[in-house]
């Protein structure tokens, strides 16, 4: 692995000096995880923020009866996760590969010193940060006053976004995500398929008219799952939207 150019891809430290990253990346640690692999849990101490530099990583937080509730995804670039430096030594969720995973762990008072002495960097971490508390606030809106077709249509297409136009997940993990049931996302994924929305396999979804995807998501357009939308309104969204 070229730690220096890791590093780069991640957007915290894009603007330091190569004498600053290849300080980092001299004391960095470099580990791999396969698929299913556990990369941290939930109330283990950890003195170290983890960078996602390739694969998928899903972190989650289990309620009293065991049941899993998916909060993130990350991809490359990613930092596991900049609200963990403010808060405590121990992680507030666990964080598991959902593929073949490479990180670098960097330590966290090193992360610390960075913010600062670069505000550049503190910058991005707030930004971060914002970001993700934001994320957190829409989706907390959006169990309250949506439908549950629109949150699976919502995170599938976040999840599209981050990963690319072929998803490798199961329906448990989008259920976990969105906070419904597996056959309830069974139901809706099968619903668009017949739409030719979607097109799913064993543990793969690819997408097939993200337009129509995006209008079920805002509320515009119902799939069979429900009463369709006449198709001259239909017709007219598809051309705003296009």
């Amino acid at each position: 692995m070229d730690k220096q150019k890791s590093l780069r891809a991640c957007e915290m430290f894009r603007t330091l000096d190569n004498f600053e990253i290849g300080k980092i990346s001299s004391e960095a640690v470099e580990r791999g995880f396969v698929k299913g692999n556990v990369i941290f849990t939930e109330g283990e101490k950890g003195d170290y923020v983890y960078i996602v530099t390739e694969g998928l990583v899903k972190t989650s937080k289990y309620s009293l009866n065991g049941k899993e509730g998916i909060l993130d995804i990350f991809i490359k670039g990613d930092l596991l996760e900049p609200t963990y430096v403010f808060c405590g030594d121990s992680y507030p969720y666990s964080a598991t590969a959902l593929s073949k995973v490479k990180v670098l762990l960097v330590r966290k008072e090193k992360i610390v010193t960075l913010m600062e002495k670069y505000p550049g960097v503190a910058l991005q971490i707030m930004q971060n940060v914002s970001k993700r508390l934001l994320s957190a606030y829409c989706k907390l809106q959006e169990k309250n006053t949506e439908k549950v077709e629109q949150r699976i249509a919502k995170i599938l297409l976040v999840l599209f976004k981050k990963v690319g136009n072929e998803l490798s997940i199961t329906r448990e993990e989008i259920a976990n995500m969105v906070g419904t049931t597996f056959e309830t996302v069974i139901r809706f994924t099968s619903s668009i398929k017949k739409e030719k929305i979607l097109e799913t396999g064993k543990r793969k979804i690819k997408i097939i008219n993200e337009q129509k995807l995006r209008l079920i998501a805002e509320g515009f357009r119902k799939s069979s799952f429900s009463p369709q939308l006449n198709d001259s309104r239909e017709k007219k969204l598809l051309a705003c939207n296009a």
